[in-house]
């Protein structure tokens, strides 16, 4: 049984340039041991950036939703399943865009996915963000960030090449624990240079959540937020940022301060 959590909150650069919250997050049980997590991250240049991260996190949901009750179920992705998803969210912006008769490039995002279940996992990415995940106790970076030949570069799913550019790895070995994060994140806990995780910080996010019984994971939500909007966090990074976590791991004991 899955265990999770997460949080989207408002980078102080969005703040001091009066900008909304642009990053939006999903975590939704599938059945009684899957479990998809989502991070969609809008464009600082796009003008509907925040509204073009909801449609594609909803759109995400309703496709794989409709997957899983199919008589594959979660296990039965493929590559071919998760281009249609991408292009399903494509076109739902494309709509969107059209109505309101603006280009797509208005509603551009990054967009993060996580679908695991007892048995297999699938990840797939386009743009930054990663996707981290645990098995036998060992942390590793499941999906990279894509930020192109630049620092502030990266791919989006509304661009005209963007199936090009996905991530996927699809029927992966289950994974003990997962977490999903924007690029508001990564900088503090992935190492670029030679692409490892910071072990001690998801060791650290995960702690608690191990710890809490099933029922009251609820909680930890409105601590996750704070620890995300904290001084500490926002001195190292003026971005939005997103994280979910979900764990099948029970520990014993009192849960540690997130300090």
């Amino acid at each position: 049984m899955w265990k999770y959590t997460g949080a989207s909150v408002i980078g102080s650069g969005h703040i001091a340039c009066d900008l909304p919250c642009q990053d939006v997050s999903v975590v939704l049980p599938l059945g009684s041991d899957a479990l998809l997590l989502v991070v969609a991250d809008g464009a600082g240049s796009a003008k509907y950036a925040a509204e073009g991260a909801a449609r594609a996190c909803a759109t995400v949901v309703e496709e794989v939703c409709r997957y899983a009750t199919s008589e594959n179920g979660v296990d039965g992705v493929t590559n071919n399943v998760v281009d249609e998803w991408i292009s399903a969210v494509a076109a739902s912006l494309r709509v969107q865009a059209t109505e309101l008769g603006v280009p797509v490039r208005e509603f551009a995002c990054t967009l993060v996915v996580a679908l695991v279940s007892a048995r297999t996992s699938h990840f797939v990415q386009i743009g930054d963000g990663a996707i981290i995940v645990s098995r036998n106790g060992s942390f590793a970076a499941a999906t990279w960030p894509d930020n192109g030949e630049y620092a502030n570069e990266t791919s989006f799913v509304t661009d005209e090449y963007a199936l090009q550019k996905l991530q996927v790895h699809t029927n992966q070995p289950p994974v003990d624990e997962v977490a999903v994060i924007s690029d508001g994140l990564q900088m503090l806990v992935l190492t670029i240079a030679d692409r490892s995780v910071y072990s001690p910080f998801f060791d650290r996010m995960f702690r608690p959540l191990r710890l809490e019984p099933p029922g009251q994971v609820e909680r930890l939500q409105g601590a996750l937020a704070e620890y995300l909007l904290s001084e500490g966090v926002c001195r190292r990074t003026e971005d939005d940022k997103s994280l979910l976590l979900a764990t099948r791991i029970e520990s014993q004991g009192s849960a540690p301060s997130a300090e």
